[in-house]
């Protein structure tokens, strides 16, 4: 289901670019998607995933984020950035809630 959704969400964006940049219907539309700096939508969902776990984990989220996860130890909350903003081989793992009664490891 979330697959027929993700496709027809990726038509109406397709369909956006397509109207925006004034293209016809046998246009390529990847090279609008790119001047446009749109993402595709799998990619749009993942980023939003990620920033939200990012502000639970930093504490800038709603409480209602910060407790639907929890660490995995004790010690998964200490982040070591480098200067270049990455994580270094400290990864944190949380467990995430999910629709059913198993729980996934982030």
């Amino acid at each position: 289901m979330a697959c027929i959704i993700m496709r027809r969400d990726m038509r109406v964006m397709n369909a956006a670019a397509r109207l925006v940049c004034n293209l016809r219907s046998r246009d390529h539309v990847t090279p609008a998607l790119i001047e446009l700096h749109w993402l595709p939508i799998t990619a749009r969902v993942q980023y939003k995933l990620c920033l939200l776990v990012h502000s639970a984990v930093v504490g800038t989220a709603p409480d209602y984020l910060k407790n639907m996860l929890y660490p995995v130890s004790e010690r998964a909350f200490h982040w070591a950035f480098t200067r270049s903003d990455r994580l270094t081989d400290r990864s944190v793992r949380l467990v995430c809630p999910t629709g059913r009664s198993d729980d996934r490891i982030v």
